[in-house]
């Protein structure tokens, strides 16, 4: 767009010299030093050079490079440019050490049409195998003797089913159903053999071809790598009931127990993850562990992944600005979430809900939506998250990634540290009167009551039923100052998820409940019950659920935040129904919707009561009338329709006294 934003100055080099430039910002030429007028990102951006006549003679595509390596031609003058182990400013690249044992001609990207791509390897007694399909290349896949034409994927994992196929009458609620249409890149993983041997690592490519990917998707796309058998292998492929269900199937279990449900390092897989920015350039690419996430919402058809970057596989963190206006770039984890138990309804409840708290005092997952092509096949929406662990805290807060504790189910598990206080904290409160001013102050000594407050409140406002013996999970540091804070997230049975998290639950009961079994158990909600004794906890309590109502879960601020996450979505979420089947339709998708914009109207005025009776007030000064007549909207849809549409709208369908519906030409219908 600019071919003149940067001009050498009068510099001579003769035949065979090199001339550094250092692309600093700092544009000067003093001492023989040569600084441009701008910088170039670690995650890329695009260089070109041209002639005085604006005629581009050479450019170079955005890559990421990692700390301390370089990128440049194999060859000086070459075609082929390689990222390098060392750098060699001033000489020749001949003196640099490749990165990779083999190049190719075409990085990761997009491409217009198909191709022909040669791969040169660094060792010429090495023989090049390589495969299209993701599995893993060996001395008996396809030898590289001429360039390769990129074309059509052939791939079809579409069609292995990923729930079973058989079962009790709630299968039907989540069934795996086979795809409408597959969007397919193609792939290419290549490798150089030496007696018979490996060399180095294996390399995956991945190419979209054709002008409509390039304006098909807002959102940016990730793309996974890896062998079909990490994924779908009877005996332990990750993605599929396999082995596990015909051992244990739905014998103990509502939930139909899978090799989806196998944890830990054993079952982690490695994978090769690229990820382009909605621009479509290439934000970074690495080799990374995988594994599946989640128990409940591992039965859906798609699975959420946690991604793992470690330096066994390649970069041992990712320094990416992923999340918009987040204060760090620093990525140890990575969630790719199916949405939890919203995977059916919107796709994007748990990262709307946890939006609304932004203003609160709790730490929150950062969003960002993606679609995901596996091994070169669309695999539709995917959140990405970040992930509550020892890194979470180091990057986005500075502290010691050593000192970090993170307990869950009442401190029955520990994730990151140990136990720390948490138990003695538990014994006291279950012996002592908390109305008493000194026993209160150990609780507030010991536990961050503002954190706890406004993790309270959401948890009661948005009706989750998943709670408190579920998603319960504390964290500290281990400074001696340092208190525990409850961590909110999967807030997917929440917000009209179903009868038990509708607007008119009775939260208050649900979460002082002393019933055991899910989602109760009397030690996940000691903490609310015994603080509930102190009538300076009662009182902070009710004033800050005061607050939220009139300003965090204002109606019209809520109403605004879903409309904002619905326009999100709608370009994107018609191909992932058509992929994976759920929700049913466009129009089931926006029946989803509506139950969201149901519970933001009705909601408060439900609590609002419920807070009355449940604590005996005489008053509480909260206005339920917020949305008045000048602010009342609605919506038809689907529009136009064949004859049966729906009504949506901002205030309670009773305020409507006459409604007349119009076609076209102006008739009442």
């Amino acid at each position: 767009k600019n071919p003149k934003k940067w001009l050498f100055p009068s510099v001579e080099i003769l035949p065979g010299q090199f001339l550094l430039v250092f692309c600093s910002g700092k544009n000067t030429y003093k001492n023989n030093e040569l600084h441009t007028n701008f910088k170039i990102q670690q995650s890329g951006e695009s260089v070109f050079l041209f002639q005085p006549d604006e005629t581009l003679t050479s450019s170079i595509i955005p890559i990421y490079l990692p700390t301390d390596h370089s990128y440049g031609c194999l060859i000086d003058g070459g075609s082929i440019l390689s990222i390098m182990l060392t750098s060699s400013p001033g000489t020749s690249n001949s003196l640099s050490i490749p990165l990779n044992q083999i190049e190719a001609s075409h990085q990761s990207g997009f491409y217009n049409s198909e191709f022909e791509l040669e791969l040169l390897s660094n060792d010429k007694e090495s023989t090049i195998y390589y495969t299209l399909d993701g599995s893993t290349p060996t001395i008996k896949d396809l030898l590289y003797s001429k360039s390769i034409l990129i074309q059509d994927n052939s791939n079809s994992i579409n069609l292995i089913p990923t729930t079973p196929l058989q079962g009790p009458q709630h299968l039907s609620d989540f069934i795996w159903l086979p795809a409408k249409d597959i969007n397919k890149a193609s792939i290419l993983r290549f490798g150089a053999f030496k007696n018979d041997s490996l060399q180095g690592s294996i390399q995956s490519k991945i190419y979209f071809i054709g002008e409509d990917f390039k304006k098909r998707y807002e959102f940016p796309i990730i793309s996974l790598i890896t062998d079909n058998l990490n994924l779908f292998n009877y005996e332990d492929g990750i993605y599929i009931p396999g082995k596990r269900f015909d051992d244990e199937g739905f014998t103990n279990s509502w939930w139909p127990i899978g090799n989806y449900h196998n944890r830990g390092i054993k079952w982690e897989k490695n994978v090769h993850i690229s990820y382009f920015e909605h621009n479509l350039e290439l934000g970074f690419e690495t080799n990374a562990g995988m594994r599946i996430r989640g128990f409940g919402s591992a039965i859906f058809p798609q699975k959420s992944l946690n991604i793992y970057f470690r330096e066994e596989y390649g970069l041992n963190t990712v320094s990416y600005p992923i999340f918009l206006n987040s204060s760090t770039e620093m990525h140890k984890r990575l969630i790719l979430r199916n949405s939890g138990n919203d995977f059916v309804s919107t796709h994007f409840k748990d990262a709307l809900l946890q939006d609304l708290l932004s203003t609160t005092n709790l730490e929150l997952q950062k969003f960002r939506p993606s679609v995901v092509f596996l091994n070169g096949e669309y695999w539709g929406i995917h959140n990405i998250r970040e992930k509550y662990d020892r890194y979470y805290f180091k990057y986005n807060y500075m502290l010691d990634e050593d000192s970090i504790n993170i307990i869950s189910l009442c401190g029955a598990e520990i994730e990151e540290g140990d136990i720390d206080n948490y138990f003695e904290i538990v014994d006291f409160i279950e012996n002592n009167d908390l109305s008493i001013a000194e026993n209160y102050d150990f609780f507030k000594k010991n536990v961050d009551v503002e954190n706890f407050i406004d993790f309270l409140i959401a948890e009661i406002y948005y009706a989750n039923y998943d709670w408190p013996c579920n998603n319960y999970k504390l964290w500290k540091s281990s400074g001696e100052t340092s208190k525990w804070r409850f961590l909110i997230y999967d807030l997917d049975y929440t917000f009209g998820h179903n009868a038990k998290s509708n607007y008119n639950a009775l939260s208050l009961n649900h979460a002082t409940s002393l019933d055991e079994g899910w989602p109760h158990c009397s030690c996940s909600n000691l903490f609310f019950r015994k603080a509930l004794e102190s009538s300076e906890f009662k009182n902070q309590f009710i004033n800050r659920f005061l607050f939220h109502l009139k300003n965090t879960f204002s109606s019209v601020r809520v109403l605004s935040k879903i409309e904002e996450y619905q326009l999100l979505f709608e370009p994107e979420i018609i191909e992932h129904i058509d992929r994976w089947r759920y929700p049913n339709s466009i129009v089931e998708w926006y029946e989803e919707i509506y139950t969201l914009q149901e519970f933001a109207i009705n909601r408060p005025c439900f609590i609002s009561t419920h807070i009355i009776d449940f604590f005996d007030l005489e008053d509480f000064d909260f206005d339920c009338n917020e949305i008045n007549q000048d602010n009342y909207e609605f919506t038809i849809y689907p529009n136009p329709s064949s004859g049966k549409v729906k009504l949506l709208t901002n205030f309670p369908i009773s305020e409507i006294k006459q409604l007349n519906i119009y076609d076209i030409m102006g008739d009442i219908v």
